[in-house]
């Protein structure tokens, strides 16, 4: 299996935008060259400044990474919605995502036209009981206003008790649609890629401060999957989980299938025609970032997947990350109440193409001054202790135990004899836990193990060839590059020559 996200292989070669290469001052700095930066870009362009910062390309990040559904079907949650946040709530969100699906249409159908394809969603049952809760659930999302049906009948091309079905909803590649919206913004608003931002400082106006210039604005919005900044502390607030993610090319089922199942242990896919060839591309259950044993089973796990379900063996696979949020529902808007202009939106629980897309929107109307359905809905700010308490407990414990066991204890230390080109660990050097990899000609670069952000042991993820923090969810290259937060300064290098091993 090699490791390659295969959205990407349908992604034209466009040049990279310029680094922001001069101080700036602007009405709205945006964080993150995701779905949600670059909706909320192309909202507010019409009548304010506004410039986009990415720290890599745009596209490449949790956005393009995922199973690409486009769909207010976000499993069966419409019951708990319902009851966790009213009828009046769970129809906001509900019609929120649906508006989203359309607007997603809009920004395809206005560039080359490949990035979204009208399809059905299905949640299919493996049992009786899991076919009753979908009677249920069915009820509850028609009431709502969704476009969901009991569909018995369903060709899935998997054996089902029943299937609850979304019509007319979107499969994409985000790839494209990352693309097509970076270029309906061309002119309208200024795109900087390759420019990390290191510092924002909340004020009048804020600062903003990067590797290589400082923007001042009114606003800025931090659309970076998990906010880099501390005020929220929403990395104590959502909890990072990651994803296999396994693509292979198959020829017996129709592209535009959306599916995944109403139970555990979870399996989702999506089947869909990218660069002229038919994939399949499935996902499974989460597991926690940098753990490479829970990670290996995860991708043998769906191996299995496909072969017993669809008779196909992975071609290509890649690890994707998200945030669940202690409470269920993303955190959309002013970090804290204190600082009103400092925007944030996280915790999107795997279903982030439509919810980025809702988040752009109530983002672009509280910085308009205008009122948003969902806005009081998914507060930043807020606080519902009955309901998310014991997540944040358990979670804030867990993260807590690991990272004093894994300093104190050594965590996953690994001998530098045993790690074979193309493979990482941690290793003791001098006292010091470092992050060793080895490149195809075995070749070593080493780095301190401990995440910069708040001092956990990261660990080696081997099919994106990554470092990923268990903790709070940073990523970081071979040679110890942030690929994404909260962790804004790389790890240190080690030298490996400085002293024997202890």
């Amino acid at each position: 299996m090699r490791g390659e996200v295969v959205w990407t292989r349908a992604r034209r070669d466009v040049p990279p935008l310029p680094p922001l290469a001069a101080n700036a001052e602007v009405d709205v700095v945006i964080v993150g060259g995701g779905i949600v930066g670059l909706a909320a870009a192309r909202l507010l362009a019409e009548n304010r400044r506004v410039m986009l910062l990415e720290a890599a390309r745009i596209g490449g990040g949790a956005t393009g990474r995922s199973t690409a559904k486009a769909t207010s079907q976000h499993g069966p949650i419409y019951r708990s919605l319902v009851q966790d946040i009213g009828e009046a709530g769970a129809r906001a969100y509900a019609q929120a995502n649906e508006a989203a699906i359309g607007w997603i249409a809009d920004v395809a159908r206005a560039g080359d036209g490949d990035a979204f394809t009208r399809a059905d969603a299905f949640v299919f049952a493996r049992d009786a009981d899991e076919a009753d809760g979908l009677h249920e659930e069915a009820q509850v999302a028609a009431r709502l206003g969704l476009p969901a049906d009991l569909a018995a009948e369903a060709e899935i091309g998997l054996p089902h008790a029943g299937v609850l079905r979304f019509t007319n909803q979107g499969s994409i590649n985000p790839s494209i649609l990352l693309r097509d919206l970076a270029a309906s913004l061309r002119g309208r608003a200024a795109l900087h890629e390759g420019t990390r931002v290191v510092a924002v400082e909340h004020g009048e106006p804020c600062v903003v401060r990067t590797t290589t210039a400082t923007v001042k604005a009114r606003w800025v919005i931090v659309a970076t999957q998990i906010p880099i900044v501390p005020e929220g502390r929403f990395f104590a607030r959502v909890f990072p989980h990651a994803h296999a993610v396994v693509a292979a090319r198959q020829d017996r089922l129709a592209n535009g299938i959306m599916a995944i199942s109403a139970g555990e242990p979870t399996r989702s896919f999506h089947t869909a025609r990218v660069a002229g060839e038919d994939w399949l591309v499935a996902t499974g259950e989460p597991f926690r970032p940098g753990d490479a044993g829970t990670q290996a089973a995860a991708f043998a796990t769906l191996a299995a997947f496909l072969h017993e379900s669809f008779g196909l063996a992975p071609e290509l696979g890649w690890v994707n990350e998200d945030f669940r949020p202690m409470d269920g529902l993303p955190f959309v808007g002013p970090a804290t109440g204190a600082t009103p202009n400092l925007l944030v939106a996280t915790g999107f629980d795997a279903w982030g193409i439509t919810t980025g897309v809702v988040a752009g929107h109530v983002l672009a109307a509280i910085i308009e001054g205008r009122e948003h359905p969902l806005a009081p809905v998914l507060d930043a700010a807020r606080l519902r202790p009955l309901k998310g308490g014991s997540t944040f407990f358990t979670e804030n414990a867990r993260t807590g135990l690991r990272m004093v066991r894994d300093r104190a204890f050594g965590g996953r230390v690994a001998n530098a004899d045993a790690i074979r080109p193309g493979e990482g660990g941690v290793i003791r050097h001098r006292g010091q836990q470092v992050a060793l990899s080895r490149d195809e000609s075995g070749r070593p670069t080493a780095v301190s193990a401990i995440c910069t952000h708040f001092g956990c042991v990261v660990g080696w993820n081997g099919v994106d060839r990554t470092w990923d923090c268990p903790c709070h969810g940073s990523r970081f290259s071979a040679s110890g590059e942030v690929l994404c937060g909260p962790a804004v300064a790389p790890l240190e290098p080690v030298d490996l020559d400085a002293g024997p091993e202890s």
